[in-house]
């Protein structure tokens, strides 16, 4: 598939499922054999069910969150995206509404097969954004 093509589906993915809240996208544009390289260990779960449950687990808890994706870079297989989110923790989840807003940054790497995404690293400061939550 073109670069071009690969970036598309990429930064469709992101726009509909982080920006859109179209859950459908996680079905749709993650191949059901999808690995997140975050993801430590062995687990009985599909990761992309996983990934679909940590969406909507930060829509739950920051119901304004907004990512933009800042740049794009394609080569091979393999799209690269910048990225910023953020969001207000004004709902119930990841602990009792704190009212305070969280930035994050990060790059994710992306594996595109066919279509669709197979595979997904990430780097970001999410780390400092939970704990500006706890402060």
């Amino acid at each position: 598939m073109a670069r071009m093509d690969n970036k598309a589906i990429a930064w469709r993915f992101y726009e509909r499922a982080w920006n859109m809240r179209d859950i459908a996208t996680v079905d749709e544009l993650l191949s059901p054999d999808f690995v997140n390289h975050e993801i430590e260990g062995v687990t009985a779960a599909s990761h992309r069910e996983l990934y679909k449950q940590g969406i909507l687990e930060t829509f739950a808890a920051f119901p304004d969150w907004t990512t933009t994706i800042d740049d794009l870079v394609a080569e091979g297989n393999k799209v690269v995206m910048q990225w910023k989110a953020q969001g207000t923790h004004t709902g119930e989840g990841m602990g009792a509404p704190t009212g305070k807003q969280i930035f994050m940054n990060g790059i994710t790497i992306v594996r595109v097969m066919d279509g669709t995404i197979t595979d997904f690293w990430k780097s970001d400061n999410s780390l400092l954004a939970w704990k500006r939550l706890a402060d």
